[in-house]
């Protein structure tokens, strides 16, 4: 059984490079990884929120360490192999048809195993994705999409996140994912969670991401979180479809607030409880690669209080201009 200790996530200081320190025995704060169920043991939920704040601000050198501790293949190594296949296939075909004249979408060997297995799903372009609520999590999550917080097995997918008795495998909770359409009347933006910029064939899509989520069984009120992040996919033209294109041009800027507030008297009266988020005139180089991620509210808790009261939240869009920036001058704001 390894542990390592959970001291040093969310910071970007010299501690984050020791997340991952062996230990000769047990303490509160260690995560375990048990090698015969092949996957990510926390001993409740405060490992698992001090996991996601890490997960969603780790570098690649950070992400690399994290992988190379785990005795099973990530969901991030999974999408790695994928991705490397995707890109070997195309250039393949590439050399020995032309580019230009359009022809039916093949796949890798291996995305056709994953998408079987619902490891993957297809997005709106045909391209291959994994199966989870927010990338973040591909860092933790096994094949199965599966972790433990407690005694209880967490099974995330794209649209629900379930919680199962490990002995009985009984569905003890379905937490639906709600993601939050945000309405504007910003010109060029194609819906009300993305936006498009084409140059040639260069593509950038700039997608905003509002979710409401749970990992936990909602007992004895709801434990739901808040999560807001933008995503941006470079994309190429090639025999007619869209396919991943990596850049180091991808960036965004902008302002963007929003706030909690507690709901009474069936929504009519509300009370300001504090800024998830607050950042005006930001502006955030994004990694080199074909999509990206910037979090803005991690997994914030609707929950409030002394002892986590019950309470009906209101989330309020104060104001939100995202502003999204890739190759050949492709630019798209929401």
């Amino acid at each position: 059984m390894k542990q390592f200790s959970t001291l040093g996530y969310g910071s970007k200081s010299i501690a984050t490079l020791l997340i991952f320190t062996i230990f000769s025995c047990c303490s509160e704060n260690d995560v375990l990884l048990t090698n015969d169920e092949s996957m990510l043991t926390l001993n409740n939920q405060e490992q698992f929120d001090e996991l996601v704040d890490f997960v969603m601000e780790a570098d690649s050198a950070e992400m690399a360490e994290f992988t190379n501790t785990l005795d099973f293949k990530s969901l991030k190594t999974i999408m790695d192999e994928v991705e490397a296949a995707e890109e070997g296939l195309l250039a393949e075909l590439e050399m020995k048809y032309d580019p230009e004249i359009p022809r039916e979408r093949e796949y890798a060997a291996i995305t056709k195993e994953y998408l079987d297995k619902e490891v993957l799903r297809l997005d709106e372009f045909g391209i291959p994705e994994l199966n989870i609520p927010i990338p973040a999590f591909a860092l933790f999550l096994n094949e199965e999409r599966e972790m433990k917080i407690g005694d209880k097995t967490v099974r995330f997918s794209y649209d629900d996140i379930k919680v199962i008795e490990p002995q009985t495998m009984t569905e003890i909770a379905v937490n639906p994912v709600e993601r939050i359409i945000r309405e504007t009347k910003k010109p060029g933006q194609e819906n009300e969670k993305s936006c498009t910029s084409t140059s040639g064939k260069y593509r950038l899509i700039t997608y905003e991401n509002n979710q409401i989520w749970s990992s936990g069984t909602g007992v004895p009120c709801s434990d739901s979180r808040f999560s807001h992040w933008l995503k941006l996919r470079s994309l190429k033209k090639v025999f007619g479809s869209w396919h991943n294109h990596k850049t180091s041009a991808l960036r965004v800027k902008g302002s963007v607030r929003i706030s909690h507030y507690k709901s009474e008297n069936h929504g009519s009266d509300l009370t300001f409880i504090r800024y998830m988020t607050n950042e005006n005139n930001y502006f955030y180089n994004l990694p080199d690669h074909h999509t990206a991620t910037k979090y803005f509210i991690k997994d914030y808790p609707l929950r409030y209080g002394i002892n986590n009261e019950c309470i009906q939240y209101h989330i309020k869009f104060d104001y939100t201009n995202h502003v999204g920036i890739g190759k050949n001058g492709t630019t798209c704001s929401l």
